[in-house]
């Protein structure tokens, strides 16, 4: 799960709520200063490593 910090449509809270409801694997970011769809461009190297950790991850399970 992805959220953004600074998010006014989609809230960091609700977020958290659907990662804490889901099963494994999971993981979650709380990108910093981002807003609504700003993540890419706040955050565009660790975005693409951090999801190409976890689809490397969950391929393994």
């Amino acid at each position: 799960m992805i959220a953004a910090e600074n998010d006014r449509l989609c809230f960091p809270e609700l977020a958290r709520e659907l990662y804490d409801a889901a099963g494994e694997p999971k993981s979650y970011w709380l990108a910093p200063r981002a807003g609504h769809l700003s993540i890419l461009d706040e955050h565009p190297r660790e975005l693409v490593e951090r999801m190409t950790a976890f689809f490397e991850l969950a391929g393994t399970n």
